[in-house]
This record gives structure tokens, C-alpha cells and sequence, in this order.
């Protein structure tokens, strides 16, 4: 929310995209582990960098974010 407090129960999802090889994107579901905490652990065929698009459905609102990361 905009006003800092925890997004609670929406439907999480995270596309994990290898910009730099194709064929090993995927997506998962994001489980709430605690109020507003959204997580899946994952074993990323490759090393590297990644980006994650995040998408989140919440209350008939779409909330979407980008993150690039390296995985080793």
C-alpha cells in the first residue's frame, strides 16, 4: 500500500528471465509466509544475472516490479 502497510493476501507471482540465454525463463507463485511476506525458494538452472518481474493482484489492483540480480 502506499501508506507503508503489508499487502495481505494478494497473488504473488515472479517471472525469473536469463536476459543474456534463451530457453531457461520460468515462473512460480509466491506463497505469504508472514503479513505481506511473499516467498518460493528456487534452484536457478544457471549462474548469472537474472531478472525477476514481480506481479502482484491485490483487491482488483495489479502491482508490478523489476529486479536484476546474480545468482552463484
Amino acid at each position: 500500500h502506499a501508506d507503508g502497510t503489508p499487502l495481505r493476501h494478494a497473488k504473488v507471482t515472479a517471472t525469473f528471465i536469463r536476459p543474456v540465454m534463451q530457453g531457461h525463463d520460468f515462473t512460480v507463485d509466491l506463497v505469504e509466509t508472514t503479513a505481506g511476506t511473499y516467498e518460493s525458494k528456487q534452484t536457478f538452472p544457471l549462474q548469472g544475472l537474472w531478472t525477476a518481474k514481480l506481479s502482484a493482484q491485490w483487491n482488483g489492483t495489479q502491482y508490478k516490479t523489476t529486479q536484476d540480480f546474480m545468482t552463484r
